[in-house]
């Protein structure tokens, strides 16, 4: 019991209802969010940002409110995700009891409520505006996931990227035994199955930052789990981007490949056995294209998603870059498994290719070594 009348366990149960919890969205974002008409298959009210404004766009990210069980945040693109508390946890750095106390109106640093909380706790829940939120100054530090390469310790890890996604098993190897991706027996919520950690180096070889991968079954993927599927490891420094140098027999890359997710720019290696520098920006962002750039120079291909914020990404940049309106490589619509196509809303990305062309038995360049797949797919070097 926390203070007469008030125990912890309501203070959870009002920290996962907060009516602020939109607006502290919309802080961590940077884009405004909109009630939507319409209902999920549970009942649950929905939030969206506007498609096509802002630098980053947000069309990927959802945010749920359900009465039973309070706000879910849902990112396709892994930038956040999780119920009310987790999201404080994971971009603040706040213990649970702290983030807790601040979603409910108190002040974690000393857990005594706030002057006139519960006042402005009544008026932000009829009207949702003002905010008892404090976001701290400094981003939380970056901890590492730990994680195995050994063979004995990534028997998840294989067999997602292998069977659910279809990378070439020699690929992931050559991915293993230079440590750019490994297994991790928890995600970062301490939860199971064990997940696929992509580790973000600089230039001496330090971690500074994770994407992580759920290696669950798209079938066991449900509306409450789905939060809990893929992210970024709190604390990561995002101007690290993942970073795969992939040069068979010693061949100098010569093009850069820019995409949004690992497992994009690993299956566009896959499709194409093009020796490149292939890069991950963990989502759609101009400032970090722009330090891939600087880095590794302006021959560049940007290779991100077929839909409607890849190519609202593309047009942005090209609009910044003219010179660069040749270097655009969006994957197939048409090479989409009928089990992944939403009907209306035609979008694809690199993995979706890659499946596709293995099911129908057309040419990957890793699955047939002899030959190369880079003319083919109209890559100048």
């Amino acid at each position: 019991m926390d203070r007469p009348g008030i125990y912890f366990e309501d203070l959870v149960r009002a920290a996962r209802h907060s009516p602020d919890f939109p607006k502290i969205v919309e802080r961590i974002i940077g884009r405004e969010l909109h009630h939507q008409r319409y209902r999920s298959k549970s009942g649950a009210e929905v939030f969206k940002t506007r498609p096509g404004r802002g630098e980053s766009d947000y069309s990927a990210l959802t945010l749920f409110y359900n009465p039973g069980g309070g706000w879910h945040v849902l990112d396709h693109k892994g930038r956040i995700g999780g119920d009310a508390i987790s999201v404080l946890q994971q971009h603040y750095g706040l213990s649970f009891r702290q983030a807790v106390y601040q979603l409910a109106g108190h002040d974690p640093s000393t857990q005594t409520i706030l002057p006139d909380a519960e006042k402005e706790w009544s008026a932000l829940r009829a009207a949702s505006s003002g905010s008892v939120f404090r976001a701290p100054e400094q981003r939380p530090a970056f901890k590492a996931l730990s994680f195995s390469t050994g063979r004995e310790g990534t028997v998840h890890l294989r067999a997602y990227l292998c069977r659910t996604r279809g990378i070439p098993s020699h690929l992931i190897d050559v991915l293993l035994s230079q440590g750019l991706i490994g297994e991790s027996a928890l995600n970062p919520y301490g939860r199971r199955p064990p997940c696929v950690v992509f580790n973000c180096r600089n230039k001496e070889g330090e971690i500074k930052g994770q994407f992580w991968r759920s290696t669950l079954s798209p079938a066991y993927v449900t509306e409450q789990n789905a939060p809990y599927q893929k992210g970024n490891v709190t604390g990561s420094d995002g101007s690290f981007p993942w970073v795969f140098t992939y040069a068979p027999q010693g061949a100098a890359p010569s093009v850069t490949v820019i995409c949004e997710a690992p497992i994009d720019a690993i299956s566009f290696c896959a499709l194409t056995g093009q020796p490149a520098n292939y890069v991950a920006m963990g989502g759609l962002h101009l400032n970090s294209a722009e330090r891939i750039r600087e880095r590794f120079g302006e021959n560049i291909l940007f290779c991100v998603d077929n839909d409607q914020a890849g190519r609202a990404f593309t047009e942005k940049w090209i609009g910044l870059h003219p010179e660069d309106r040749d270097k655009i490589w969006l994957p197939e619509t048409g090479e989409v498994l009928e089990q992944d196509r939403i009907p209306g809303k035609e979008k694809a990305d690199w993995n979706q290719n890659l499946k596709y062309r293995l099911e129908k038995d057309l040419f990957v360049a890793l699955k047939e070594p002899a030959r190369s797949e880079a003319l083919s797919y109209g890559i100048s070097v």
